[in-house]
């Protein structure tokens, strides 16, 4: 990828991928260049600085609707004539920030369909040391010590995101710029942030730190907490702290299965002309092809668990356990039931194979004040991910949160 270009440039329009922001103090130039998934997305690369591995940065990715010819005030952009294909070039009444989860990157295109199919601007971040974000030639994939450390990569986020509404539309928001997230005086402009299995305690924690900067957050089966019995947590939290303090990188060698991966690749049992259970003539993708693209970005084989990283996970769940003040309202989306087996079943198709669902439901009175929780029969770990039927409540449910944020507003 690209290195993003800075270089000085007038306050105001600038080149159609070009990003200028500007304040009192700086005025810096971003480009977005095409992404894997299609003519209709975008990224844009966010550096960050460099760790013991050297440079790392974050990349933007944004779902790209039709744009106002021209920038300026949201109420011009509002009233632009309709743009190909018939959708008018409104501007967005909400933005909406996606965070991946473990093993994982953004190539979840129905829900940036759904996002902007309600009008609002969608964009969708892999994390440093993630997909796009990943040189796998000298970076430990997905590996982190503390999970504020990802606050930077949301923040930087959050301020990319609020230049391309100013730029595009004219629209001022809370974020825009990192310094002064939560003080910010613009006009509220709502921001949801979404989050999935890691990334759901992610976002989590950033929005227990951001108090006043999002509108909403949507948590897709987030892990809240450590899928063992209290006695085996007690084993095992000292071990994994030992094994961190003196070995932090060190693969451990734990039980992984490709079961899950089953449930997200359409995979069949050899010699099957279909999915047992698939309906006929079925286009849906659960079914047919799988959601994993031919470019995928991400590790073949699951990310290897580290002890530094796995101590990072059990502080952040430790976190919330304590309790965290959410001052923006929550809705939780999780499959109705959890299943675990060391062998296939066809079951694991409408279950939640990697993660314990009641746990989830348990710690979500530990996140803030209003949180709302809905349980789909049939639903997979990425809810979004799941059969055709499913997915459609999903959607709906997602479309009805948003909506209701947004009329209270």
């Amino acid at each position: 990828m690209p290195p993003p270009e800075t270089r000085a440039l007038q306050c105001g329009r600038a080149q159609k991928i070009i990003i200028v922001a500007c304040d009192n103090k700086t005025m810096t130039s971003r480009t977005w260049y095409p992404d894997p998934l299609g003519a209709d997305y975008e990224q844009t690369s966010l550096p960050l600085g460099s760790d013991t591995e050297g440079p790392v940065h974050a990349t933007l990715v944004r779902k790209t609707p039709p744009r106002p010819p021209a920038p300026g005030l949201a109420a011009q952009a509002a009233t632009a004539a309709p743009a190909q294909g018939g959708e008018p070039n409104t501007a967005p009444r909400f933005a909406f920030l996606a965070v991946h989860g473990w093993n994982d990157s953004f190539i979840h295109t129905e829900l940036a369909r759904t996002i902007t199919a309600l009008q609002g601007a969608f964009y969708a971040i892999d994390l440093r040391k993630y997909g796009r974000s990943l040189d796998r030639s000298r970076q430990t994939p997905g590996y982190i010590e503390n999970f504020s450390t990802y606050f930077a990569d949301l923040d930087a986020a959050w301020e990319a995101i609020a230049a391309d509404l100013r730029e595009t539309y004219g629209i001022e928001t809370r974020a825009d710029s990192a310094g002064s997230l939560a003080a910010n005086s613009a006009a509220p402009f709502p921001l949801f942030l979404y989050g999935h299995s890691t990334g759901g305690l992610t976002a989590s924690l950033y929005a227990d730190a951001r108090p006043g900067l999002l509108a909403g957050v949507v948590l897709n089966s987030p892990w809240l907490e450590l899928q063992l019995t209290p006695e085996l947590q007690a084993l095992a939290r000292p071990a994994v702290t030992a094994l961190a303090s003196h070995w932090p990188r060190q693969a451990l060698d734990l039980f992984a299965s490709d079961f899950y991966a089953r449930t997200v690749t359409a995979w069949k049992a050899p010699g099957l002309p279909s999915i047992p259970g698939a309906p006929p003539h079925t286009d849906d993708p659960f079914w047919t092809t799988g959601w994993i693209p031919d470019f995928d970005t991400r590790v073949s084989d699951p990310f290897p668990v580290r002890p530094g990283w796995l101590r990072a996970v059990l502080r952040g769940q430790d976190r919330v356990a304590a309790g965290l003040n959410i001052d923006a309202p929550i809705l939780m989306l999780t499959s109705a039931r959890s299943y675990f087996s060391r062998s296939w079943s066809e079951e694991m198709r409408s279950a939640d194979i990697v993660l314990n669902v009641e746990q989830m439901w348990a710690r979500a009175a530990k996140l803030g004040r209003a949180v709302s929780i809905v349980k789909f029969p049939g639903a997979i770990h990425d809810v979004v991910f799941s059969r055709r039927s499913v997915r459609t409540e999903v959607f709906h449910t997602l479309g009805r949160f948003i909506t209701g944020v947004l009329g209270e507003q």
